[in-house]
């Protein structure tokens, strides 16, 4: 998972951007199989709790950056490893992230090609 969206503090979303995260699942050669994209109100721990609640299912491994609202995606069902990404280019080849960033992109070019705006009412409907 990764935060996207530029912020002024912690959390808070910057004017005219919307925070979503970006959720990938691989399978065992690390390609991607789907991916989930959900508007977030702001990378608060409660917020990301009731994101990890609802979108991730029990089982699952989970890496992250080390944002630290992420932390509160780790649970007895749910394992959870926080990555440095800041400044350390090799994790940008890690599948986890290769595919996260190469879907947003295709994304902001797909959205960007089609719209001139998209307001933040109207954005979850165009992530799905």
């Amino acid at each position: 998972m990764t935060p996207t969206g530029e912020a002024n503090v912690a959390g808070e979303s910057a004017a005219g951007k919307s925070q979503f995260v970006a959720a990938v699942e691989l399978n065992e050669q690390g390609h991607p199989l789907r991916m989930k994209l959900s508007v977030v109100k702001g990378f608060k721990s409660k917020v990301i709790a009731k994101w990890s609640e609802r979108d991730i299912k029990p089982q699952t491994i989970v890496i992250s950056d080390r944002l630290a609202c992420f932390r509160m995606i780790a649970s007895e069902d749910k394992h959870h490893f926080r990555a440095v990404t800041g400044g350390h280019l090799d994790m940008l080849e890690h599948p986890v992230f290769k595919s996260v960033n190469t879907v947003i992109g295709n994304v902001k070019n797909s959205l960007r090609g089609s719209w001139h705006a998209i307001g933040a009412k109207h954005l979850p409907r165009h992530l799905v």
